[in-house]
């Protein structure tokens, strides 16, 4: 049933390291992006529900030849669960990669610029480098915080002046923010 590379303990271990390494390194990549999409915790949790429902159906496939519960309920869990965490993930990549044609300009009225920095052994008493500004305006009706690059031109920019931003719209729907490169 399993391929001859996987018939091995170790291989299975390093299989396993290599995945929960991967689902990692591909959700701080998303974080990122995450902060600058608009009315984001809908879209992930659509996303983590259609993961357990293909995980389910996938495992009712997959369990037909099983004769034990417990490993139909062990199947049903570990691919629900596995779905749960690989939907969301692969689904706002696809919308992030393949974008529609749909990039619309927009003017929004500053509300508030923040610059943050962090540090990432606590609190030190040296002096931090600017990590990047978070800028919040309204969007739809609805209030919102880009976090902008250092590199943002702060300078020009004050509380009630008009911001150009750019909204871009994935393949599946999910809009999210940028600055116009103009304000960098």
């Amino acid at each position: 049933m399993l391929p001859n590379w996987l018939q091995s303990d170790r291989n299975k271990i390093l299989l396993g390291i290599f995945i929960v390494f991967s689902l990692i390194s591909g959700y701080v990549y998303q974080f990122a992006f995450f902060q600058n999409c608009i009315n984001i915790k809908v879209h992930v949790i659509t996303y983590i529900l259609l993961g357990g429902i293909l995980g389910i159906v996938v495992a009712y496939f997959l369990g037909k030849e099983l004769h034990f519960l417990i490993e139909k309920v062990q199947l049903f869990v570990g691919c629900a669960f596995v779905g749960m965490i690989l939907l969301p993930l692969m689904l706002t990549l696809i919308n992030r990669i393949v974008q529609i044609n749909s990039t619309v300009e927009k003017e929004v009225v500053i509300q508030r610029i923040d610059e943050y920095s962090q540090s990432r052994f606590g609190e030190l008493e040296l002096s931090k480098t600017l990590d990047g500004y978070y800028v919040y305006f309204i969007v739809d009706k609805a209030p919102f915080r880009l976090s902008a690059s250092p590199d943002f031109n702060v300078i020009e920019y004050y509380k009630g002046e008009i911001l150009p931003i750019n909204i871009h719209t994935g393949l599946l729907g999910l809009k999210w923010v940028s600055l116009q490169e103009e304000n960098l």
